[in-house]
């Protein structure tokens, strides 16, 4: 066992901030996965910001590595990963993952305040419902965003509404569980 200094080796090529990748770059090399993996999704998540923040971020996590390795005296056998099938996998959050639930099951409208844990799920929603011909409406308060779905519903709209807080009487969640155009959902 030994230490990884992911804090100083992410300085020593000019920021704190590329810390998660040297610690990425130290995971690649104890699980034995092929460089081009991480080159291709440092590519695909900083591409946008330039090629020298994409060479920077790639040379973070090859010093991660790096470092295992040579601590190591080299690759980690017992810990190597069996090869892959090929195919892509969806990577998210499971906040990401409820967002992307709701547009898949027709969801068009969320109404909600942000607040944890509906701000990561109106981020998502925010970029995928628009291109379903849906929108999120942030609201002034969670009972606003609970009323607001109950009234979409009633107007035909798939909709959802994410909160922090547990049901109040009388604030509207209560009639929302189940809700859909089905009027056998309705009580």
């Amino acid at each position: 066992m030994f230490a990884v200094p992911i804090t100083a080796i992410a300085e020593e090529l000019g920021t704190s901030l590329m810390k998660n990748m040297v610690a990425s770059g130290a995971s690649w090399a104890l699980l034995g996965l092929p460089m081009e993996v991480f080159n291709k999704a440092v590519e695909e998540e900083f591409g946008r910001k330039g090629a020298a923040i994409v060479e920077k971020n790639i040379e973070a996590v090859r010093r991660g590595g790096e470092f295992v390795l040579e601590q190591a005296g080299g690759p980690l056998e017992e810990f190597k990963l069996e090869p892959a099938d090929g195919k892509q996998k969806l990577f998210m959050i499971g906040n990401e993952a409820m967002g992307l639930g709701s547009v898949a099951g027709g969801c068009r409208l969320m109404s909600a305040y942000p607040i944890t844990p509906a701000s990561e799920i109106m981020e998502y929603l925010i970029k995928k419902l628009p291109k379903f011909g849906g929108t999120v409406v942030q609201t002034e308060d969670e009972i606003a965003a609970v009323t607001m779905a109950i009234g979409a519903n009633y107007a035909g709209v798939r909709t959802m509404t994410a909160s922090a807080v547990r049901t109040r009487p009388h604030d509207g969640s209560d009639r929302l569980v189940g809700y859909d155009r089905d009027p056998s959902c309705h009580r």
